[in-house]
């Protein structure tokens, strides 16, 4: 009968040994591997976030100051809301607020058909207007804010009745169109931190990235652009330059 060799106690123990230094190794292999993974997706995530918001703001900013024929800066103005005489594409402000405030006509309009008379203006029956929210009166000279009083469907056609009569003499073929102000700026949230908001009808917060912007109104060429600089955690900053088409 043949005698069957084993391992020895020393062998096992041995083994044992190794299968333990390989095993840490490939956890501590792992728990790297992990690190860096959610590191990485912290960074895609944060890098995500920005662009994203780069593209919201520099898409808000290039419309500033639309209206169908030329941009807001270049027409006479006024605001029948407070008789202030220059509506502005833009206003910006680094202290003692932190805000970019875009103006400018909704990209759905109508063209007005007829004005009946200083107060009634007839539109195409192609857009949705809203009587609590303000609405841009334009032709190719002039713009003026106006408030709705009512709205009457007519046929194909809806009769608008103003708040206040109308400003100025229309010649050209006017349109009109809600009047939109956006506006973006540093706000303190429920966590005590200053990060960006966003505000049309209501305020949201946007990024808790943010907690800094200074932005620079430039010329270069008559083509005017806004320069952003945006702060974020551990004094980093996120640079945005943008084309303000309707300068």
């Amino acid at each position: 009968m043949k005698k069957q060799m084993g391992l020895s106690l020393t062998e096992v123990l041995i083994s044992l040994f190794l299968a333990s230094v390989i095993m840490t190794e490939l956890i501590q292999l792992y728990l790297e591997s992990k690190h860096q993974y959610l590191e990485t997706e912290k960074i895609l995530a944060m890098r995500f976030d920005l662009q994203w918001v780069s593209d919201l703001l520099s898409d808000s900013i290039r419309r500033a100051g639309f209206t169908p024929c030329l941009g807001l800066d270049r027409l006479q103005t006024i605001d029948r809301r407070n008789h202030h005489n220059k509506i502005r594409a833009l206003n910006i402000s680094n202290y003692p607020n932190q805000f970019i405030q875009i103006n400018r006509m909704n990209e759905h309009f109508a063209k007005i058909v007829k004005i009946q008379n200083s107060t009634g203006i007839l539109v195409q029956n192609s857009v949705i207007f809203h009587k609590r929210r303000p609405i841009l009166i334009a032709d190719c000279e002039h713009a003026e804010i106006q408030e709705i009083f009512d709205i009457e469907p007519q046929s194909e056609h809806l009769l608008i009745t103003l708040n206040k009569p109308l400003y100025f003499s229309y010649n050209t073929s006017p349109y009109v169109g809600e009047y939109l102000e956006e506006k973006w700026f540093i706000k303190n949230n429920a966590n005590h931190e200053d990060t960006l908001h966003y505000q049309l009808v209501h305020t949201e917060e946007i990024t808790p990235l943010i907690h800094f912007m200074h932005t620079r109104n430039r010329r270069v060429k008559e083509k005017q652009f806004l320069e952003i600089s945006m702060g974020l955690d551990e004094n980093k900053t996120h640079e945005l330059r943008v084309l303000v088409r309707g300068s």
